[in-house]
């Protein structure tokens, strides 16, 4: 019964946060980078949300922790479309990524383009959530530099079987660049729920 609740609670969430993502972002090149999102963040958050708040807020509060996940979607949107530039990856949820339809430069701002709805949508919830975005997306470039700096001649001097640095390294990359958009997504909607 619980975990039918549970799967109940997710999939109304995720029908909330696409119906969200469509009222707010009208551009259609950056509905098509979103489109097919699994919304572990924001879904993540929901839990977090709803934990905080015993599932006893007004309906307006729980429309600004939505604008929160759209916020936190489009900037990993635009983390999928830098890093499939940086990565040459070919295709992203099945379909050729988004530089390769529209052109590396297009995509560079599209994605610059995201993140500034996503700084506007947080900063319109105040200067906590601002900052709290901002310190996100900085964590998460720095775990992307960290990668890209931790190169092959980084790797031919550990042996990656035996030598701890690699996956002290490793983990830290991991911990920046993608664990921070979790955390952002749980601390914000404890912020939302005023816990």
């Amino acid at each position: 019964d619980q975990l039918l609740s549970l799967e109940i609670f997710l999939h109304h969430t995720f029908e909330d946060i696409e119906n969200k993502i469509n009222e707010i972002i009208t551009d259609q090149n950056i509905l098509s980078i979103l489109k097919d999102g699994k919304r572990l963040r924001p879904l993540l958050g929901a839990i977090s949300f709803k934990a905080c708040t015993g599932g006893d807020e007004s309906p307006q509060l729980y429309q600004q922790f939505l604008e929160g996940t759209v916020a936190i979607e489009l900037a990993h949107g635009a983390s999928l479309v830098h890093d499939d530039i940086i990565d040459g990856d070919l295709t992203r949820r099945g379909e050729a990524a988004f530089y390769i339809k529209t052109g590396v430069d297009n995509a560079i701002l599209v994605g610059h383009k995201m993140l500034v709805i996503g700084f506007n949508l947080a900063l319109s919830h105040g200067e906590k959530i601002a900052k709290l975005y901002v310190d996100a997306w900085g964590g998460t470039l720095d775990g992307q530099l960290n990668e890209i700096n931790f190169n092959s001649k980084d790797l031919q001097d550990i042996d990656i079987t035996a030598d701890s640095k690699f996956f002290q390294v490793y983990s830290q990359i991991i911990d920046l660049k993608t664990a921070t958009l979790f955390s952002a997504a749980c601390k914000a909607a404890a912020y939302w729920a005023n816990a």
